[in-house]
């Protein structure tokens, strides 16, 4: 179903809004891949956005929340049309990347048998796979990880945001309260924690109360809070505040990856701040984007990918790569050949999602037929 024409104009996502997002995303991916590439020894720091990879992710949940709400406000009316994008959007690259990541450690593994001698945690499991496409690594301190690729944690966490989305728009109302308890239940603190930012997103998604906002003023407010952003990231306020609420509050451990909850909800803020600003920014400051659409859209249809094959690889040169790895012209190399490696697995998987939600469709039809009383 598309929006009617009335709802188009009220709707916080605009043509030019969506472009951005699209650039947006591919620049936080970006972000997670070089400071990736520094944390497995290469010289990258001289790379922009290199040390933003936390704060990505951040970006990443409020976008997140946003585009979700906006596809169920435009197009996906009912739990069918809304599971079957989800399933589809997630496990078209979720299966390949546990895949890639057995497979590269493995080989990893076969060229070096001592790879990781005493390092827990990485340990070729069957136990990791499960837990990974069920999206319980994070779940109740379970902090399970796919060898090689620690940045799934964040998947896991957006996983249980579409199922207790999903539940709170399309469920019964005699049962939403029981079913939203239990995945919560099961979800954990740690995935809780950070849910309010996924919903920060949903929020402006549905705002239809939008400030008048002065071109000049929306234009310093989208540089500031990127500024304001990267100042947080550099004053290393939220790594101090989370050591000392981890030595000071007992049990505060368990929040796992969400231990900068009070900074991320701050990062979250000059996030939404942003996209609001921008929105309100008049057509001809944004008429470059609608110029660069096209090599947007493109770098756009890989982030996913992107951000899930990118650390088995990193981690995989990091270790096997004794020379050069202070050049700037192997650190270009190497980037290059990593973006190139997960955009040609992309374009065999999440590019083709068509044909997973072919058959996850025909599955639900069939079941359909089978429950209905003419079967």
């Amino acid at each position: 179903m598309t929006a009617s024409p009335s709802h188009a104009a009220t709707a916080f996502l605009t043509p030019a809004l969506s472009i951005y997002f699209d650039l947006v995303r591919f620049l936080a991916a970006f972000a997670v891949v070089v400071s990736h590439l520094e944390q497995d020894g290469f010289a990258a720091g001289w790379l922009p956005l290199s040390s933003l990879s936390h704060e990505a992710v951040i970006v990443f949940f409020v976008l997140s929340g946003l585009v979700i709400a906006t596809c169920v406000q435009r197009r996906e009316r009912d739990w069918r049309t809304y599971t079957i994008a989800r399933v589809v959007r997630i496990y078209s690259v979720v299966l390949p990347a546990v895949v890639l990541s057995f497979a590269v450690a493995a080989i990893g593994l076969a060229l070096d048998p001592t790879l990781w001698s005493g390092e827990p945690g990485t340990n070729f499991r069957v136990f990791d796979a499960l837990t990974s496409v069920l999206f319980l690594n994070e779940s109740w301190s379970l902090d399970r990880n796919l060898p090689w690729n620690h940045p799934y944690w964040s998947l896991c966490y957006e996983a249980w945001y579409y199922v207790l989305f999903g539940i709170a728009c399309f469920a019964r109302p005699r049962g939403r309260v029981v079913w939203l308890s239990l995945c919560a239940l099961i979800a954990g603190p740690a995935i809780l924690a950070l849910l309010p930012l996924w919903l920060l997103g949903a929020w402006l998604a549905g705002w239809r109360r939008f400030p008048a906002i002065r071109a000049p003023l929306a234009a310093a407010l989208v540089i500031v809070t990127w500024f304001a952003v990267w100042a947080l990231s550099a004053s290393n306020v939220d790594v101090e505040l989370r050591e000392w609420l981890h030595a000071s509050v007992p049990g505060y451990w368990r929040l796992e990856s969400s231990q900068r909850v009070l900074t991320d909800y701050v990062l979250g803020v000059f996030v939404a701040v942003n996209f609001v600003a921008f929105r309100a920014l008049p057509e001809r400051w944004t008429a470059w984007l609608a110029r660069a659409e096209r090599p947007i859209r493109f770098a756009a249809g890989f982030t996913f990918s992107l951000y899930l094959f990118h650390r088995p690889l990193t981690q995989f040169f990091g270790h096997f790569v004794d020379e050069g790895k202070e050049s700037a012209l192997v650190v270009v190399v190497v980037l290059a050949v990593i973006l190139a490696i997960c955009m040609a697995i992309g374009h065999v998987t999440e590019s083709k999602k068509y044909v997973l939600r072919g058959w996850v469709e025909r599955r639900l039809a069939r079941n359909v037929e089978r429950k209905s009383p003419a079967a």
